[in-house]
């Protein structure tokens, strides 16, 4: 995979660099290779074309091939409230 759809954290403010790395130490123990998320500082940042944006309010059935109703199922409160945001 190239380098356009890589799973990343990026933040634009050192602060909150203690916070992501307390973070991926918890997730990453529970696993037995390393994470494959990047965590950068933020470099590049390029707004979508209109078609991307509001992509849940404009495609309720989902994201691709992610049925966001599967969301309840595994407890995702934050996730959950910004779909229905979205969608109102």
């Amino acid at each position: 995979m190239g380098t356009q759809y890589r799973t990343g954290v990026y933040y634009t403010d050192d602060k909150d660099l203690e916070v992501i790395n307390q973070v991926f130490d918890e997730v990453a123990k529970k696993y037995d290779q390393p994470l494959a998320v990047e965590k950068e500082n933020l470099k590049n940042f390029v707004v979508a074309e209109d078609y991307h944006q509001d992509y849940l309010k404009k495609n309720p059935n989902g994201y691709c091939h992610i049925n966001v109703n599967f969301l309840i199922l595994v407890n995702c409160p934050r996730i959950i409230q910004d779909v229905n945001m979205r969608g109102s």
